[in-house]
């Protein structure tokens, strides 16, 4: 009987078709807004929640989320700027 190797995957899991380049235009909407210190980052960033979850992107989207309650809009850009690099993305 064969066995599946079961574990934590390297790739972040990507809810339905989204996929890296699908995600950019959300990923650079919530860079502007928080580069503005815009409250609306949180609804952005609730969208792409939805749209990621697991993986290798979960512990920066954890940290991006805790840094947006606290509207600490700088440090969570650092981790949207992780999770970019970690999607192979370079955001401007």
């Amino acid at each position: 009987a064969g066995v599946t190797p079961v574990g934590p995957t390297a790739q972040p899991q990507l809810q339905g078709q989204a996929d890296a380049a699908a995600l950019t235009p959300l990923l650079m909407e919530l860079d502007s807004l928080l580069k503005k210190n815009n409250y609306t980052a949180k609804k952005c960033f609730g969208q792409l929640k939805e749209k990621m979850t697991g993986g290798e992107v979960q512990p920066a989207l954890e940290q991006l989320e805790s840094n947006l309650g606290r509207l600490n809009f700088k440090e969570a850009r650092t981790h949207l700027l992780a999770i970019a690099q970690i999607l192979g993305l370079k955001l401007p």
